[in-house]
């Protein structure tokens, strides 16, 4: 869990940007995830465990119309990253994301929290 008198730092604004890149690349190999990480998407749980996020990552359906992702900002809020960018996925869609990921005291995100807005054509 995340120590709440801890402030995130460099490797925390590197697990959210490897986990972000991942989004399109499909490339896990940089991904730091905790065993116990939750995703919550628009209030909706959608990942249950570390292993199982970093499995969608790696070869999931879901993940696969993902083209590439842009990066608008990353930014350390307190314990949490902040991340905010665009997913540019299949059928010339895009849609915005912000993301909050909160990060234990060995570097590992343990909780992500999305919002996802609707996709629009580019």
């Amino acid at each position: 869990m995340t120590d709440p008198g801890a402030a995130a730092g460099p490797d925390a604004v590197a697990a959210a940007r490897a986990y972000i890149e991942a989004l399109a690349s499909h490339d896990v190999a940089a991904v730091r995830l905790a065993d116990g990480c939750r995703r919550v998407e628009n209030g909706i749980p959608t990942g249950s465990s570390g292993p199982a996020i970093i499995r969608d990552l790696d070869r999931g359906r879901k993940y696969r119309v993902i083209r590439r992702v842009e990066i608008a900002s990353i930014d350390v809020d307190g314990v949490s990253v902040r991340a905010d960018f665009l997913v540019h996925v299949a059928f010339g869609l895009s849609a915005r994301v912000r993301e909050r990921f909160d990060v234990d005291e060995t570097g590992a995100i343990d909780r992500i929290t999305a919002r996802i807005g609707l996709p629009r054509r580019r």
